[in-house]
């Protein structure tokens, strides 16, 4: 049976279905031109959206949240669900982290254009930080929902785009309709690896080496039956 929802690349590789969320979609929220300006500027920048083009980053934009925070307050605790992604537009904010062998310890500080939480989309869990405030300010939100409904959605057109082209080389004639997508899936997967940095998105692709180590031997197996050919 086909599913009303296609699934992202990965998950299709892997015959994940896709389910529709059960909570309603995030609305978009009214920015001034300001805003909507840093904000595009800024997600440009940044690794995790390294692969999507000018509309979808506009698109990000319009339905990232905005929340506004008071000196001392905090916006993310301790065993709170971390599944946001954040990026600090005004004020300061600083980072703790408890360890089991001493007391609650600065880590980090956050100003005007610094971002947090693009852990929570790779490896989403309860948050083992703490976010205070120490000058009002603002700052801008995406839930992890809206930003794989948008990067599924981007998975699709790459891989259309790259299915495309292979079936237009040569060489990549004598791969079935099934190793495509699969070559597809490699391609996208390793230039997303090589855009992406930090550990929490290289953990994310760690899962993948193996399926990436059988892929490399069919293809190799297909060049030298080519080869064989010549």
């Amino acid at each position: 049976a086909k599913h009303p929802y296609r699934t992202s690349i990965s998950e299709e590789v892997y015959g994940v279905t896709y389910q529709k969320p059960d909570s309603q979609p995030v609305e978009e929220t009214n920015k001034s031109e300001e805003d909507m300006a840093f904000l595009k500027t800024k997600l440009m920048q940044i690794d995790l959206f390294k692969t999507f083009d000018a509309e979808e980053l506009e698109e990000i934009a319009r339905y990232m949240s905005i929340k506004e925070f008071k000196n001392g307050s905090s916006l993310l605790y301790y065993e709170d669900n971390y599944d946001h992604f954040y990026l600090l537009r005004s004020g300061k904010l600083e980072c703790f982290k408890k360890y089991t062998d001493s007391p609650e310890k600065l880590i980090n500080s956050y100003s005007e254009g610094d971002y947090f939480g693009e852990f929570s989309f790779v490896l989403p869990s309860k948050s083992n930080i703490k976010i205070s405030a120490i000058k009002d300010g603002k700052c801008f939100m995406l839930d992890k929902e809206t930003y794989m409904r948008i990067k599924n959605r981007s998975d699709e057109k790459i891989q259309e785009r790259n299915e495309g082209f292979i079936k237009k080389v040569p060489i990549f004639k004598s791969l079935t309709d099934k190793e495509i997508p699969l070559l597809c899936f490699l391609s996208l997967t390793l230039i997303s690896f090589l855009n992406y940095s930090g550990m929490a998105l290289m953990l994310f692709q760690i899962h993948l080496v193996c399926l990436h180590i059988m892929i490399f031997l069919k293809l190799l197996t297909c060049f030298v039956g080519v080869l064989d050919q010549l």
